[in-house]
């Protein structure tokens, strides 16, 4: 039997606050301790001033991750009439290479199909290659590829259909 990949951390080590639809302020989506792993532009670091954070805690669903009271991560997600965009998923460092980013992409999934969509979308640079592998590992499939700003965009999507 395969181990459930998403079992790294012990349940009663975390919990999940569910913000969005102007029921918080946008203050951990600016946490500048936070290292974005997908977005748009695929910024190392979020910063307060990089993104309009209050419109996105207004119209995104944006699940926070904490462990043992701690914000150790968050995934904002924007349903889409047919899929789920993963728009930004971040793990503070302090959290990273502990699962936070797997039980992300498990909420995401179970997100997806509370709302009956086809599935999740996301996109991140190609230069993050262990990003790239961590969704290829998690049944993510590259759709596409695209030259951005010097760069190159990796568009990508998981079915949840069968």
């Amino acid at each position: 039997m395969t181990p459930d990949p998403f079992a790294r951390l012990p349940h009663h080590a975390f919990s999940f606050q569910t913000r969005g639809g102007g029921g918080c302020t946008s203050r951990a989506l600016a946490e500048p301790s936070c290292v974005c792993e997908v977005g748009p532009g695929d910024r190392t670091r979020a910063s307060p001033d990089e993104g309009n954070y209050e419109a996105a805690v207004r119209e995104h669903l944006i699940d926070l991750l904490e462990v043992d009271g701690m914000l150790a991560a968050l995934v904002e997600m924007i349903p889409e009439s047919e899929w789920l965009l993963i728009e930004n998923l971040a793990v503070a460092p302090t959290f990273q290479r502990r699962g936070c980013a797997r039980i992300l992409l498990k909420r995401a999934q179970e997100t997806a199909l509370a709302l009956r969509l086809k599935g999740l979308r996301l996109f991140t640079n190609k230069l993050f290659e262990s990003n790239v592998d961590l969704y290829l590992r998690y049944g993510f499939a590259i759709d596409r590829e695209e030259p951005f700003m010097g760069g190159i965009t990796v568009y990508m999507s998981k079915s949840l259909t069968a």
